[in-house]
């Protein structure tokens, strides 16, 4: 089994060919041996929840631009469909189908991962054009830039912020409920 990548970027576009194929995206790997297959979602699982929401939303980002912008090619009709399942398999394979107090950070950053990649394709299909995410204006840098910092977040840092932030909500409750003010 192959190592993984650090850190995310795009493949060089193939100055032959008029469109690209979806192995060109920043989070499609190499082909896996023992799988015998492409490795489809192939993220560092680091950064935590936080991190990975971070990562997922950039990458689902990258993955509307590729479909949008015409970039896929005829090859890859059943995409969206095999990049779910092979996050569905690493989901399995790190049991984080749900929150657990005991999680480890893969876990916890794949489950995130694939929640915010598919809220944004989930944004871009509704109705409502406010939420719609713009790509033309996003360069390919920034969504790389964006997924990296995602991948590079302390996650104990990040959880000791939302705990203080929950302790201190917890207190403002007390506070509030004892001067009979109202918490916002």
């Amino acid at each position: 089994m192959s190592t993984k990548r650090a850190l995310l970027a795009y493949r060089e576009k193939n100055p032959s060919e008029s469109k690209t194929s979806v192995f060109r995206l920043p989070f499609v790997g190499e082909f896996d041996d023992d799988q015998k297959e492409f490795r489809y979602w192939d993220v560092p699982l680091t950064g935590g929840y936080f991190g990975g929401e971070m990562t997922g939303k950039a990458l689902g980002v990258a993955y509307l631009r590729f479909v949008e912008l015409g970039e896929a090619d005829d090859r890859d009709d059943d995409t969206l469909s095999t990049i779910v399942m092979a996050m569905a398999r690493k989901i399995a394979e790190h049991d984080a189908f749900k929150y657990k107090e005991s999680e480890t950070v893969a876990a916890a950053s794949i489950r995130a991962q694939m929640q915010a990649f598919l809220a944004v394709i989930d944004k871009q299909l509704s109705d409502d054009p406010i939420n719609a995410v713009t790509l033309e204006a996003t360069t390919e840098k920034e969504i790389i830039d964006l997924a990296n910092k995602g991948l590079s977040l302390d996650s104990n840092a990040c959880q000791k912020f939302w705990d203080l932030r929950t302790e201190v909500t917890e207190q403002e409750k007390i506070f509030a409920a004892h001067y009979a003010w109202p918490v916002g």
